[in-house]
């Protein structure tokens, strides 16, 4: 997940409207030119980590949308 804009902080928690519980993920994005054949190798142009999963992902545009 990339942020394209700053986030707001952290308000009091005794005012949340949203409260978000869940496990976070980290996915990998490897990026190719071509998807190789069965048994053939590809060089990756590109590597990633990203922060996700559903709940990461919610509060995030939760935040977003204010």
């Amino acid at each position: 997940m990339r942020f394209w804009g700053a986030v707001p902080a952290p308000r009091d928690a005794a005012g949340a409207e949203v409260v978000g519980v869940g496990e976070i993920s980290l996915d990998r994005r490897i990026a190719v030119d071509a998807l190789p054949t069965p048994g053939a190798k590809q060089a990756a142009r590109a590597d990633a980590r990203l922060a996700g999963g559903q709940i990461a992902t919610a509060m995030l545009a939760c935040a977003r949308l204010g």
